[in-house]
């Protein structure tokens, strides 16, 4: 993960220990966050940057003369939106822009979009909502050298969902209630009091 800046250092290194009750209920989460680097500076030395491999992947299949198809993803993306991490979602969306930049650069090279076409899509989405302030927040921390500050400490991470019991609705006149599960999805949630409105997002649910 590069975050937002960049840097693929001082980032929320974020771990969950789930606690559990004898029938094997999720009853508490322990969060173990620390600043920390996501790689040593050897892996990031051997470690090649996703543009330049869609660059050397693209470049080399290039030379057949019975054209081509390649198809390249940005994977850290799904890992990031399902941890809650912001900084990590920026900098993946960051990976993309430079790579699909790299295949853009060959198509205006290679008879344009006369000759190739170039299509940018998603399998799927998160449920990630962006408050209003969003903007100013991430602005604000970029200028002051802080965007890791975008993904708080303690955020709900993947692997709980399913011990949760979901909010009740209504279908029809009849109120749906789910029994699986010993705590809600808001009582799982780690957001702090003001956190929220702190870093302009939240993912799931949102504090009280």
């Amino acid at each position: 993960y590069r975050g937002v800046d960049s840097t693929y250092s001082d980032a929320v290194q974020q771990n969950l220990e789930a606690v559990r009750d004898a029938a094997g209920n999720v009853i508490a989460l322990n969060h173990l966050n620390e600043m920390g680097h996501a790689y040593t500076p050897d892996e990031l030395a051997s470690i090649p940057k996703m543009k330049d491999i869609v660059k050397h992947s693209i470049e080399f299949l290039g030379k057949s003369d019975k054209g081509f198809f390649l198809m390249y993803e940005q994977g850290d993306i799904d890992w990031a939106a399902h941890a809650n991490h912001m900084d990590d979602m920026l900098g993946a969306m960051l990976d993309i822009d430079d790579s699909v930049q790299e295949i853009m650069t060959w198509i205006d090279n290679n008879g344009g979009y006369e000759k190739n076409a170039l299509y940018v899509t998603a399998d799927h989405d998160h449920f990630l909502t962006l408050k209003s302030n969003f903007p100013e927040v991430v602005a604000n921390f970029l200028i002051d050298g802080e965007s890791h500050k975008i993904t708080p400490l303690t955020t709900l991470s993947g692997g709980v969902e399913g011990a949760a019991k979901l909010p009740a609705h209504n279908k029809g006149d009849e109120t749906i209630e789910d029994t699986t599960g010993v705590k809600t999805m808001s009582e799982l949630q780690g957001w702090e009091e003001g956190t929220i409105d702190q870093v302009g997002h939240f993912w799931g649910v949102e504090e009280d």
